[in-house]
């Protein structure tokens, strides 16, 4: 067994190691794989090793170091991570899992990293460690892992849902002058901005380059009052430009699918509603594009959105290991 750095024509040994592995839960697809890994452009060939058994993928460890970064991501400049270790079930018990990781674990030691974390955004697979991978997360602790908490997926089926009555009506009672809708084009700088400006980092480095790919401004749910956007729900369907998080894992759902988030409203203009109103709204405009299935990701609101029938799909654990 050796462990070298990964090939493009290894794509498919890896999508299938990852399936062998997990895929009954989290099924990895060539457009995912080739989406969030080979199309990361932090992507570092050091950190994206697998094992191999003469010519076969045994296993595999995607690690990166943050060592430059857009300004969008300033926070994230130095963040080391591991964004999945996977070993074929057959090769089990053999040290490959440890061979693996201590190579990562070298290369983000050359890079400068004081700390590792298993939150490998942007261009994660997953969020965490997930919960089915139990083992995975107690070998972590044995190399040093903790600090563990969790966050969630949430799921909900469509076909019968409906905006409240009394989200409506506190919305026109309360907010006369409010709208929420689908942005427009020719809206894209202005929502740019205004995360930027409200949710400075992640959502904002997501929100640009989603319309630096083209993406579909309708895919985006506003609120406008007096003209200014005062909120914003990215939601998604399977026209969406990109995967994300929300619908990584789609072909476990059923009919039609889609997902939400990020959804946030200015800071300015909390405590009014309006953030459950937008998050009903940016709901039913995915039913009307004919959603059926949808996820909201990486969240730990549960009670929030759980008031419109959301439940706990998926668990992730977040935990890191500091270097000394």
């Amino acid at each position: 067994m050796e462990v070298v750095p990964f090939e493009p024509q290894m794509a498919e040994q890896v999508i299938g190691l990852w399936n062998r592995c997990i895929g009954t839960h989290y099924p990895l697809t060539e457009r995912l794989f080739r989406q969030n890994v080979l199309g990361d452009p932090f992507l570092q060939r050091e950190g994206n090793l697998v094992a191999l058994e003469g010519k076969r993928v045994i296993g595999w460890v995607l690690s990166r170091y943050l060592a430059e970064v857009p300004s969008e991501l300033a926070s994230y400049k130095g963040h080391a991570s591991i964004g999945a270790l996977c070993v074929d079930p057959e090769f089990r018990g053999r040290g490959v899992a440890s061979a693996l990781y201590e190579a990562a674990e070298a290369f983000l030691r050359s890079q400068g990293a004081k700390r590792i974390s298993v939150v490998h955004y942007p261009y994660h697979l997953t969020p965490g460690v997930p919960s089915e991978a139990a083992g995975l997360k107690a070998f972590l602790e044995r190399k040093g892992f903790g600090g563990w908490r969790e966050t969630y997926d949430l799921r909900r089926q469509l076909v019968d849902y409906e905006i409240p009555t009394e989200v409506e009506k506190r919305l026109r009672e309360q907010n006369p002058k409010v709208v929420i809708r689908p942005a427009r084009e020719g809206e894209q700088k202005a929502i740019v901005e205004f995360v930027g400006r409200e949710f400075p980092g992640g959502w904002h480095y997501d929100t640009k380059r989603f319309f630096e790919k083209g993406g579909d401004p309708s895919d985006i749910v506003i609120v406008v009052e007096n003209d200014e956007i005062i909120g914003f729900c990215h939601t998604f369907t399977p026209e969406s430009i990109e995967l994300r998080g929300s619908t990584h894992w789609f072909p476990l759902l059923q009919g039609r699918w889609g997902g939400l988030g990020p959804i946030g409203v200015a800071a300015s203009h909390r405590g009014r509603g309006l953030g459950l109103a937008l998050l009903c709204y940016s709901v039913w405009h995915n039913k009307q594009r004919g959603v059926t299935d949808m996820v909201i990701d990486w969240t730990d609101l549960v009670d929030f959105y759980g008031r419109i029938g959301f439940k706990i799909w998926k668990r992730y654990w977040q935990g890191q290991k500091t270097l000394e």
